[in-house]
């Protein structure tokens, strides 16, 4: 492998890194998202555990948690860590009923 590749090959590994190491990732423990009321609302901020990327890389690892990226569309489309599915911030009230409720949400 050129010594170019191996520079591009590391630099989109690095960003793919950067994209789940340097946001924050929030967890909602083991029973998914917490309804808050019959609308079925997603959590709010201080219910949420908050958790290292290492630890998120684990849960994923071991078929724990499902790995969201809740950024636009268009910012999925351009770049997103591996196995992550488009969920962006915007859809998260109207599709709290439909995620998963056995396994733990990371996202970012």
């Amino acid at each position: 492998m050129s010594s170019r590749s191996q520079r591009r090959k590391r630099r989109l590994l690095t960003g793919v890194a950067v994209v789940v190491g340097i946001l924050v990732v929030a967890v909602a423990v083991w029973a998914g998202w917490t309804a808050l009321s019959a609308k079925k609302t997603l959590a709010s901020a201080d219910q949420v555990q908050r958790i290292r990327p290492a630890e998120a890389r684990a849960m994923l690892d071991k078929g724990e948690a499902l790995l969201y990226d809740v950024r636009s569309r268009g910012a999925y489309q351009v770049r997103h860590a591996t196995g992550a599915i488009a969920l962006p911030e915007a859809e998260l009230d109207s599709l709290a009923s439909t995620l998963p409720k056995n396994k733990a949400l990371v996202l970012y």
